[in-house]
């Protein structure tokens, strides 16, 4: 196995794929992701909210300031309300009409707006629904700028794709995609205090995962095109891998099995591990569930007697989180004790750290029970 996933990731990174696709990140906007994803004028009205200081959005000039600054352009505002902010008249359009010569156009999103007593235009194209480019669609819109007093200096040009680094249509474009617009809104909420920082999260989030989706495709072509010995390999390691949270358990199990603690695969939860000290149980009838998924490990306290658990909730600071199969699950109310994520494999470290405090204070708990 381990030679099949050295030669098939050699073979995949002469072909393009990308390892850092990862799994979406939870977002509720997604319930209405297939709208959004077709309506391009969605995507507008919304970025179009975040460019404006006095959106909505209640970020003030930190997102503009953001995304002058990522496509090279150095502003700064005000350093105090008492001195003249050198950006200002900011001025955001959706669908501006932008007639030529050959075609009556509009600009996605127009903002225009002075800095430090020059008058500058931004056109951004949106293209994070994958419409195709119209002919000389970039070109012919600032030929119109031009037309009505911005000179080249003074207009600023932004192509906005689901995925890449480079606009083909009109090559000296600056082009920010939907990852790159994602780590804009990530940083200015950094700065922020607004109280609408989750609703923007959730935005961001949908641009990251917009990408991820996007790239994850493409991998899939990818191995549409390999050896059918290559694809027999790729599927016995997505295979594996399916199974790798139930592996992380049966090694857990293993390792304080060894320690001489009572330990058991969960019949009905493959990927939980139960840990527990035969005395202590036999008083308290609560044993440790630990879980694994691929990104993150999970931690319960768990009880077979539902005439005796909430005796223990407030001393083990957890609180009834489900009833399964006759056993009552007990969340720990402190966060760092309920959940550990990690991005490849579980820090052992970390975890036995968490691990090794759940079956002390189980204990403590059962001394208790006897005095």
């Amino acid at each position: 196995m381990k030679q099949s996933l050295i030669h098939l990731k050699d073979t995949l990174k002469g072909t393009g794929f990308k390892f850092e696709a990862s799994t979406s990140l939870y977002n509720p906007m997604e319930r209405f992701a297939d709208y959004v994803s077709t309506k391009e004028i969605v995507h507008s009205k919304i970025i179009a909210d975040l460019l404006n200081p006095k959106g909505e959005h209640q970020l003030g000039y930190g997102f503009l300031v953001m995304f002058l600054q990522t496509i090279g352009i150095s502003v700064e505002t005000k350093p105090t309300p008492s001195v003249e902010n050198p950006l200002h008249e900011v001025n955001v359009k959706t669908e501006s009409f932008a007639p030529t010569d050959d075609s009556n156009g509009r600009i996605d999103i127009l903002v225009t707006f002075d800095y430090n007593g020059k008058r500058y235009a931004l056109i951004i194209e949106n293209k994070l629904n994958d419409a195709p480019d119209q002919p000389r669609q970039l070109e012919r819109y600032n030929e119109y700028l031009s037309k009505s007093g911005y000179n080249e200096s003074e207009r600023i040009t932004v192509y906005m794709p689901r995925v890449g680094d480079k606009c083909d249509e009109y090559p000296t474009a600056k082009v920010i995609n939907a990852t790159m617009l994602a780590k804009i809104i990530d940083e200015t909420l950094g700065e922020s205090i607004s109280p609408n920082k989750a609703a923007i999260q959730s935005y961001s989030n949908y641009l990251k995962n917009i990408s991820i989706n996007n790239i994850i495709m493409d991998n899939a072509k990818i191995l549409e095109g390999l050896t059918p010995e290559d694809i027999h390999e790729a599927k016995a390691i997505k295979e594996a891998y399916d199974l790798l949270p139930q592996a992380f358990a049966e090694e857990l199990r293993n390792k304080y099995e060894k320690k001489g603690y009572e330990t058991q695969i969960a019949s009905n939860y493959p990927n939980y591990c139960y840990i527990w000290v035969k005395e202590s149980y036999s008083k308290t009838h609560l044993w440790l569930a630990v879980g694994f998924s691929h990104e993150a490990c999970y931690f319960y306290i768990v009880s077979d007697d539902k005439n005796t658990y909430e005796d223990y909730t407030n001393i083990l600071n957890v609180a009834q989180a489900s009833t399964s199969y006759g056993e009552i699950w007990l969340k720990p109310v402190d966060g760092s004790l309920s959940y550990m994520g990690f991005k490849t494999l579980p820090d052992s470290e970390k975890l036995s750290q968490i691990i090794n405090h759940w079956l002390e204070e189980l204990n403590k708990t059962a001394l208790r029970k006897e005095q």
